[in-house]
């Protein structure tokens, strides 16, 4: 019988170590204090167990007192160690204090040869750049101290091995230093490089911010459109029949299939643009975005409501409109015939013109009031405005309409009604303003 060996360590076995790892990264300076701690006890257990102190370079000084700079120095030292990360310069200055101490007093270099070059490094790798420097230039002038006062032969430089300990001390502090500056630079890097994607982060985040807010103005201008052209046209209708179903039954007829079908256009414009924002992939499902070929039948809409509406095309293009452009001409004549309806007291005929230019489409609506309408029109030239709720509303799609292709809007008073003028350049025209 055969039992199948598992060579994967267990998951939790897994994530004990990842957490382990997590732990150790972002507590530096608690690892140092440990290590630290471990290098004093090692140090001190190695105190203890001997009763020699090297070469004191001065003979008068007392050996109690020798031992007691050697504690000294020994926890001077581990200070250092634990915060050289968090504090370098200090480190720095103490291990500086703690080797001169040493030099003078102890007359013994073995916990400095194990602990300087980490404390260079540190130095060169999370200080500034006169920690560093300092570091650097402590390192080798501490190495001829050394040198000159913890090797049998000291003051005699002619001897070969002197030059080469001096060398190999100055070998261990450059390379010390380089490495420390090497994870300065490299960390310089990443930082920077953090902050740069930080930086695209936001960046992306504002556009993000920005192009909702496009969208929503733009589906407040979508609803306001469909639904403000759709209740004009099924108010003005319903106060119509009301008063002709009395008299005119069959007008009373004609006003209701009026209203139903214009009910029936808003309900289906409303679910394309739903369908548009659930981006559901059904092309099938949603009717195209009405254009030029559907002006006709706002025309006709408005004629059959009362207001004698005209489209009329001038000259042929010269360019190509930008994308989207036909949908915004669209709205645009909606929107103006709709203020027309809402504000008009009496008759009115409108004249729609489009006219292809050669930087563009130029598009003209013009009310011309009858009967009375100038004389009921307020200060801004549409009739009544005044006492429609949201009035003006329709003037601010229009202008930004307008400025989303590149093009502007204007709205002037006329003696017997208003026009509104809107222009949208072509395309190439909008890239090279760009």
């Amino acid at each position: 019988m055969s039992r199948t060996l598992h060579t994967d360590p267990p998951a939790s076995r897994i994530n004990r170590i990842g957490r382990t790892e997590t732990w150790v990264r972002t507590h530096p300076t608690t690892i140092d204090m440990i290590q630290a701690a471990g290098i004093g006890l090692v140090f001190l257990i190695a105190l203890l167990s001997t009763v020699r102190v090297s070469m004191n370079p001065w003979p008068f000084v007392p050996y109690p007192i020798r031992y007691i700079g050697m504690v000294a120095v020994g926890v001077a030292l581990c200070v250092s160690w634990a915060i050289r990360r968090y504090n370098p310069a200090a480190a720095l200055l103490t291990a500086i204090a703690a080797c001169l101490v040493q030099v003078a007093v102890v007359g013994d270099s073995s916990i400095a040869i194990i602990l300087v070059p980490g404390i260079i490094y540190s130095s060169a790798a999370h200080g500034r750049r006169w920690v560093s420097n300092t570091a650097l230039i402590a390192g080798l002038a501490g190495s001829v101290l050394a040198v000159m006062y913890f090797t049998p032969r000291s003051y005699d430089w002619s001897a070969p091995e002197q030059v080469v300990v001096l060398i190999g001390h100055w070998l261990i502090v450059t390379v010390a230093w380089l490495f420390g500056r090497l994870s300065f630079e490299r960390r310089a890097r990443v930082d920077s490089e953090r902050a740069r994607m930080q930086r695209l982060i936001d960046e992306q985040v504002r556009e993000r911010e920005f192009a909702a807010e496009d969208e929503r103005r733009r589906i407040a201008r979508e609803m306001h459109d469909v639904v403000a052209h759709s209740l004009s046209v099924i108010i003005t209708q319903a106060d119509g029949g009301r008063y002709a179903a009395a008299q005119r039954p069959e007008v009373a007829r004609e006003v209701l299939e009026t209203i139903a079908n214009t009910g029936r256009e808003a309900l289906a414009e409303m679910r394309s643009l739903l369908g548009v924002l659930r981006d559901e992939g059904d092309e099938a499902r949603r009717s195209p975005a009405p254009g030029f070929d559907r002006l006709d039948e706002l025309a006709y809409t408005a004629s059959a409501n009362g207001i004698e509406t005209v489209i009329e095309w001038k000259f042929s293009p010269a360019g190509t409109l930008p994308s989207g452009a036909e949908l915004a001409v669209y709205r645009i004549v909606q929107e103006a015939l709709t203020n027309v309806r809402k504000h008009a007291v009496a008759p009115t005929r409108t004249d729609v013109v489009l006219t292809w230019t050669a930087k563009g489409l130029a598009v003209t609506v013009t009310n011309d009031a009858r009967d009375g309408v100038a004389a009921a029109s307020d200060s801004s030239g549409v009739a009544g405005s005044a006492s429609v709720p949201g009035a003006g509303r329709g003037q601010v799609g229009i202008r930004e309409r307008a400025e989303i292709y590149g093009g502007n809007a204007s709205f002037s008073d006329l003696p017997g009604g208003y026009q509104v003028y809107v222009f949208i350049p072509y395309a190439s025209d909008v890239l090279a303003g760009a």
